[in-house]
C-alpha cells in the first residue's frame, strides 16, 4: 500500500510538472512569435538568457520552420525532460522552441532517497503508534492526506518558479523592444558581446585613450550639418571600436583600448584606430584627434547601450591636448613612446610642450604616419569604411 501510494502521488507530481512546463512553453512561444517572424535573433537570444537565468532549465533553443537552429543556450550538463512547443504567427507555424527542464526536486539521488525512506519510516512508526485507536478507513485517509501534502509542495514550487520566470521575461522583452526599435543590429551585437568586459565593481588599469571631436563648431554652425557630422562620427567610432577591440566611453567622443589586450597590442590598436579616423574624417568638418595612455579607474555605466566610464590623469591630458589641436592632426602624448613597438611603428615630430594644471610638463608629438605596411593597409580600410558609410547613412 505504501509503495502504491508513493507511486501514485509521484505520478501526480510529474503530471503537475508537465502541465506547468507546457504553460511556460506556451507563454514563451507567445512572447517570441513577433521576433521569430522577423528573424530577430538578438531578441530571441535575450529571451533565452532570461530563461536560463533561473535554475532548472539546462537547454533552450529557437528553431525556424525548416528545423534550423536560430539560437541556443545551454548550461549545467545533466539529465532533464525535453519539451517542444510550436511558435505560431497569424495561424501559421513559423518555428518552435525547445527546452530541457530538470525536475524541480532532487529526490532521485541515492542519498536523498535514503533520507526520504528514513523520514518516512519514522513517520510511519509514529503514525502507527498514534493511529492504533483509529479504524482502518480513517488511518488510510489520514495517511493519504499527509502524502498528498508532501508531494504537493513540488507542484507549488514549480508554479512559483513559473511566476518568477514570467516576471523576469517582461523586463527582458522591454529591453529587447528598446534595442529593436532604436539600435542597429551591429551595435546590439557589440553591446551584448562587451556588456561584461568591465566588472561591476570597477578596477584600475593602464589603458589607452583616443579622443575625437570637431574643433570649429559654434552657436552659428548650421544645425543640420552639425547633426550629420555627429551621426557620421558616432557611426565611425563604433566601427573603429569593433575593428580594433576598443570600447566607447560614456563621453561618446572617446574610445578606450587595453581592456582585453596586452599593452604592446593595445598601443598598436589605438594608433591604427586614430589613423583610420584621421583618413575617414578628412573630408568632414575640422576635427582633432588626441591619443594618450595612463593609469585609469574604469567602471561600467548604467546607460543603454552600456558604456565604459574612465577617470584619471590621462583624461585631463586629452582635454588639454584637444584645446591646443587646431590643425586636423593626430596628437600623441609622450608617454605613448614608452612601449617598444612604438619606435618601429610611428613617424612623428614634436608638436609643443603643454603645462598641466598641476604644473607638470607634457610633451606632445604630432603623428605624421605609421610604417609603410600599416599606412597602406589603413588607407584601404578607411576607403572601405567611407564607402560603407555612404551606403548606410
Amino acid at each position: 500500500m505504501f509503495w502504491g501510494s508513493l507511486s501514485w502521488h509521484n505520478s501526480l507530481a510529474r503530471q503537475a510538472f508537465q502541465q506547468n512546463a507546457q504553460l511556460l512553453l506556451r507563454q514563451t512561444a507567445e512572447h517570441a512569435s513577433p521576433f521569430l517572424q522577423t528573424n530577430n535573433v538578438i531578441s530571441l537570444n535575450l529571451m533565452l538568457k532570461s530563461l536560463l537565468a533561473e535554475s532548472g532549465i539546462n537547454y533552450a533553443a529557437f528553431r525556424d520552420a525548416s528545423g534550423n537552429v536560430l539560437t541556443e543556450l545551454k548550461q549545467n550538463e545533466g539529465h532533464g525532460v525535453d519539451f517542444r512547443q510550436s511558435v505560431i504567427f497569424e495561424n501559421a507555424v513559423i518555428g518552435d522552441i525547445l527546452l530541457t527542464i530538470e525536475m524541480p526536486t532532487n529526490h532521485h539521488t541515492i542519498w536523498l532517497w535514503l533520507l526520504v525512506v528514513w523520514a518516512l519510516g519514522i513517520a510511519l512508526w509514529l503514525a502507527f503508534c498514534i493511529y492504533l485507536t483509529m479504524d482502518e478507513r480513517e488511518q488510510v485517509r489520514v495517511f493519504n492526506q499527509h502524502m498528498h501534502d508532501f508531494f504537493a509542495t513540488d507542484s507549488h514550487n514549480l508554479r512559483q518558479w513559473n511566476d518568477i520566470l514570467d516576471q523576469q521575461l517582461r523586463p527582458a522583452m522591454s529591453l529587447a523592444g528598446c534595442f529593436h526599435n532604436h539600435y542597429s543590429s551591429a551595435r546590439i551585437h557589440h553591446c551584448l558581446d562587451k556588456v561584461n568586459v568591465v566588472p561591476r565593481a570597477g578596477y584600475q588599469s593602464n589603458l589607452f585613450l583616443l579622443y575625437l571631436t570637431p574643433t570649429e563648431l559654434s552657436d552659428q554652425s548650421d544645425s543640420r550639418q552639425v547633426h550629420n557630422w555627429l551621426e557620421q562620427q558616432n557611426h565611425y567610432l563604433h566601427q573603429v571600436a569593433s575593428l580594433y577591440n576598443g570600447e566607447i566611453t560614456q563621453d561618446r567622443n572617446c574610445l578606450v583600448f587595453g581592456l582585453e589586450d596586452e599593452p604592446d597590442q593595445a598601443v598598436v590598436n589605438v594608433l591604427c584606430a586614430a589613423t583610420v579616423l584621421h583618413h575617414v574624417c578628412s573630408s568632414m568638418t575640422p576635427y582633432s584627434i588626441s591619443v594618450t595612455t595612463g593609469t585609469l579607474w574604469v567602471n561600467n555605466s548604467s546607460d543603454l547601450p552600456p558604456a565604459v566610464q574612465v577617470c584619471g590623469q590621462a583624461v585631463n591630458q586629452l582635454q588639454l591636448m584637444h584645446l591646443h589641436n587646431r590643425s586636423n592632426a593626430i596628437l600623441i602624448a609622450e608617454n605613448i613612446f614608452q612601449y617598444s613597438r612604438t619606435s618601429t611603428l610611428v613617424n612623428a615630430h614634436i608638436y609643443r610642450d603643454l603645462t598641466m594644471p598641476d604644473g607638470e610638463r607634457l610633451e606632445v608629438w604630432q603623428l605624421d604616419s605609421l610604417s609603410d605596411h600599416y599606412d597602406q593597409l589603413l588607407r584601404t580600410q578607411s576607403e572601405n569604411l567611407k564607402q560603407n558609410n555612404t551606403e548606410t547613412l
